[in-house]
């Protein structure tokens, strides 16, 4: 056979060159059309800054433009530049399938968050929980001990075809929406410190110790989200826990989660039977506005703004338990399934992350966001939100004061106000100034971490999440600081819990 001249070798090189350009322009496209359909056209999802709108939107046809250009190259240089192009492409890729199957290799932050933990708690003697609490269930049910998980009220909210969020709980055929977990069990609640944090639930599924609901009066209750649940410190040293030293009669009715509107619906259910003196409603800066527009879905939660609306759920706990055990049991299945995706992810799904070089992006900050934010809200849609904040307020306060008790609004800071401060919410000053014009005393816990020192050191091992041991001993003495202030004294020798 005769051997191939150069020409010829060059000529069935620029082919193949011709091939990687057509194929590299089509890619572009079909990228470019992607973008334009889920961020410009169904608006389904958003870029998180500029750069990401040059990078997905107006680079990728400017490439397609210039590889169809590419074709019109002389031989020569069409396959230098193809043999370039070929060779970027290929080690990118390579280094994406590395990545995705050894995340340590480009410092995966969830792998090092995760890592950087277990390595201090180590130092301080404590091994890591890694387990998921589907795993410590069933190792817990493994050893004969009886624990549920602990349940929260937003979890229970399925999302109808016309956008709007039921309970997923019915009572003889009525929808019903439970504020607490299942009550007298052991409840698996959290990890952030390196040991999962478990409780036994008081009479009607809350984080308290039990007794408390025979009183006929009480000096505090304290509603709220996770923080006032108790995530993730030991139960006796929550920040309600410790409020409690100081005022014995104090009741947490807190589940991770909660909203102002279910911490509305929490009120009107379980205080007006026990009228405490006062009520602490805490908030947490960081997504309490987020949590009140799902909540705002929900046409149940919404009947609470109406005076004598309600589920009468202190009357039927039993049923509740009952209906929540079988929820429970209906979800172990899943919890499962969704256990074994995340030890084994599927190939296929795999493989489209890869495709679309995930793992590279993400490192690189070219990541888009995968759904449209609830941040992108037009101006009615924050006046619709201030005034139901407000409405919920005006109607807590009202409920509270009608049994001749006082409703103070406890201010939790996140994490972020102190380590990215540039994306502290901006809303802080329109929420003191309405709780002003509602003459609601305000407890602000940020005045006090600022006075700290070293906000930071408030978190656990200084990374984003609920407060830890110190960060709960700071908010409890602003609390009981500000009560013993105001001239709050505990309720008279002899009434208070013994124990």
């Amino acid at each position: 056979m005769e051997p191939m001249n150069e020409d010829k070798m060059i000529d069935k090189a620029a082919a193949a060159a011709s091939v990687i350009f057509s194929a590299t322009a089509v890619a572009f496209s079909a990228a470019w059309f992607y973008c334009i359909y889920y961020y410009v056209w169904t608006e389904t999802r958003q870029f998180n800054s500029a750069l990401n709108i040059t990078l997905f939107i107006c680079l990728p046809p400017v490439l397609a433009v210039l590889a169809l250009a590419g074709l019109r190259l002389r031989p020569s240089a069409k396959v230098s530049i193809a043999v370039l192009w070929s060779s970027t492409i290929v080690s990118m890729y390579a280094l994406e399938v590395l990545a995705s199957f050894r995340p340590s290799l480009l410092g995966d932050p969830v792998l090092d968050a995760a890592k950087e933990r277990r390595q201090i708690a180590a130092s301080f003697g404590v091994t890591f929980d890694q387990r998921e609490m589907i795993e410590v269930l069933r190792d817990m049910h493994a050893r004969g001990v009886d624990a549920v998980p602990a349940v929260y009220p937003t979890d229970l909210l399925d999302q109808q075809p016309g956008g709007s969020l039921k309970s997923a709980i019915r009572i003889k055929n009525k929808e019903i929406l439970p504020l607490g977990g299942v009550s007298n069990r052991l409840s698996v609640l959290c990890n952030e410190s390196g040991d999962y944090r478990i409780y036994e639930s008081d009479e009607h599924g809350f984080h308290n110790p039990k007794g408390l609901w025979k009183f006929e009066q009480i000096d505090i209750a304290v509603v709220g989200d996770s923080f006032v649940h108790g995530f993730c410190v030991p139960s006796e040293k929550n920040f309600v826990a410790l409020i409690r030293r100081r005022y014995p009669e104090t009741l947490s009715l807190g589940i991770g989660g909660n909203g102002p509107l279910l911490e509305l619906a929490t009120v009107k259910e379980f205080l007006p039977s026990l009228k405490p003196k006062i009520v602490l409603w805490a908030y947490f800066e960081k997504n309490d506005w987020n949590e009140l527009r799902k909540e705002a879905k929900t046409p149940l939660l919404l009947q609470y703004l109406k005076p004598n609306f309600s589920q009468h759920l202190i009357s039927r706990q039993a049923d509740v338990d009952q209906a929540l055990l079988e929820y429970i049991e209906r979800q172990k299945p899943q919890a499962l399934l969704q256990l074994r995706e995340s030890q084994n992810p599927k190939s296929f799904e795999k493989l489209v992350e890869i495709a679309k070089l995930s793992t590279l992006r993400s490192k690189l900050g070219f990541a888009a966001n995968q759904r449209k934010s609830d941040e992108q809200r037009t101006a009615a849609d924050e006046t619709a939100d201030r005034a139901l904040f407000r409405a919920v307020l005006q109607h807590a306060k009202g409920t509270v004061e009608s049994w001749g008790g006082s409703l103070y609004f406890v201010y939790l800071p996140p994490w972020e106000r102190y380590a990215l401060p540039g994306l502290a919410k901006k809303n802080r000053g329109e929420v003191l100034q309405m709780l002003a014009n509602l003459d609601i005393p305000v407890i602000d816990v940020h005045t006090s971490f600022q006075s700290h020192g070293d906000p930071l050191s408030l978190f656990p091992f200084r990374r984003s999440g609920h407060y830890n041991l110190e960060g709960s001993q700071v908010v409890a003495v602003t609390v009981t600081d500000r009560l013993r202030a105001d001239g709050f004294r505990p309720g008279e020798p002899g009434k208070s819990l013994q124990r």
